[in-house]
């Protein structure tokens, strides 16, 4: 962690949620560091970035629906769930994007 309480290793180090009401701080995905691991594989660490991601959909999809049968629930912590979800996402698809553009790229390359 640096001075900040970021992790290094954070590939969106700078989306956090802050710390109201209680509410831990974690990063939206962080990657592990492969170290000479042969298990942190490219794709391994692709399905746990979209695996947590896909878990703050899932958060934030019971939050909404206690928020919308009346339960008893925290508005500012649902809202909160909402938006990491839905940062957690776009990013997602920007790191897709950019995927898929450096592939096109590569392909285009004359050999």
């Amino acid at each position: 962690m640096n001075e900040l309480g970021v992790a290094p290793n954070s590939l969106f180090a700078t989306m956090r949620s802050p710390e109201i009401g209680g509410i831990a701080r974690h990063s939206v995905v962080d990657l592990p560091h492969s170290n000479g691991n042969p298990d942190a594989t490219f794709a391994s660490i692709l399905d746990k970035a979209v695996g947590r991601v896909d878990n703050l959909q899932q958060q934030a999809d019971v939050a909404l629906s206690g928020l919308a049968s009346g339960q008893n629930v925290d508005l500012h912590g649902t809202m909160i769930a909402l938006e990491q979800a839905d940062i957690a996402l776009r990013t997602a698809v920007s790191v897709r994007d950019k995927f898929v553009q450096a592939y096109e790229q590569i392909m285009q390359l004359a050999v």
